[in-house]
């Protein structure tokens, strides 16, 4: 077979094989709408991978553009006994999602599992696998050819299957635009909130009021947003310390001592907020202990309250006579 990778069947699913040495191809970087390369005459020549439903599946769909809805099977009906629905979700060098929003399989033996498509081929490393009724989180792939999934049944018990949202975007950074919306029209809308990173959220970075919005990829809280290590093997260097969430600080989470340091994006209490609480009589409230959130210019203190119970709220710091 003259093309860059090879084709190959493992358990009834379509593979991708490994570049032979002598190849012309291995000296050809194609770029993602071309994904694949063939020897044609002793030269080597980008084309388009057509995908093809491996023979296992009994139906297949395609889905193609930056976004869309699946619900299988359609309305309020249950899938079939000895199912093997396929789907290909294409998106070519982007980032392809899949949002659950519902999830119904015979536990243990109804499955609906995923992998990445390379060069036109499934690949055979699965990116998820699910089962039962659980909604699954979120099914991701980045510089593919999107996500094929299968849904597979046994003999008996059928459930109402799964709902989900698709998109597929280019990858985006912490800081991009990941969703915009003005009311008067004076910003261009964007809508990609699962183009984020997978350690970072959508979450609004505007002070904007009414219906205007503007969000933007950050940090979730408890991410690494700054790493330092004495000894380069021990840690890779991190330093993102401007990018985590709003309503978070990049503060330090080392243990120990020494040189080596590191941060993570962590909650920060706003003034007023309570910061400290206990109750003797733990029914009559909620323990609460982050003394060491409040934000800057502001300390945990002691609202007054008189007896066992306490409560301390972020109070501003007395100015230094």
């Amino acid at each position: 077979m003259s093309m860059s990778m090879k084709k190959m069947m493992i358990g009834g699913m379509l593979v991708a094989g490994a570049l032979s040495a002598e190849n012309p191809c291995n000296l050809v970087d194609c770029p993602p709408e071309k994904s694949v390369c063939v020897v044609e005459a002793g030269v080597p020549t980008c084309v388009v991978q057509k995908f093809e439903f491996p023979t296992g599946c009994k139906s297949g769909q395609v889905f193609e553009g930056s976004s869309g809805s699946l619900d299988y099977p359609a309305g309020s009906g249950k899938y079939s006994n000895n199912e093997a629905a396929c789907f290909y979700f294409k998106c070519i060098g982007k980032r392809a999602s899949l949002q659950w929003k519902a999830f119904s399989t015979e536990q243990g033996f109804d499955f609906v599992s995923a992998t990445a498509v390379t060069n036109g081929a499934v690949g055979a490393t699965l990116l998820s696998k699910h089962s039962g009724s659980t909604v699954p989180a979120p099914t991701t792939v980045e510089g593919a050819d999107g996500i094929f999934m299968y849904l597979t049944s046994d003999y008996s018990v059928r459930a109402s299957g799964f709902e989900l949202d698709w998109t597929c975007h280019e990858p985006l950074s912490l800081g991009d635009v990941c969703y915009q919306f003005c009311e008067d029209g004076s910003c261009a809308p964007v809508n990609k909130r699962e183009a984020c990173p997978a350690d970072a959220s959508c979450l609004s970075s505007s002070a904007l009021l009414g219906f205007n919005s503007h969000h933007t990829c950050q940090l979730k809280a408890g991410s690494v947003c700054y790493q330092f290590c004495e000894n380069p093997a021990d840690c890779a260097p991190v330093n993102l310390r401007e990018h985590c969430a709003v309503g978070t600080e990049c503060k330090d989470a080392t243990t120990g001592f020494g040189f080596n340091s590191k941060h993570t994006c962590q909650e920060v209490l706003s003034a007023g907020a309570t910061c400290y609480q206990f109750c003797e009589n733990p029914a009559t409230c909620v323990a609460i202990d982050k003394r060491d959130q409040c934000a800057k210019g502001t300390v945990c203190k002691d609202d007054g309250a008189i007896g066992f119970d306490s409560h301390h709220t972020c109070q501003a710091e007395e100015e230094e006579e």
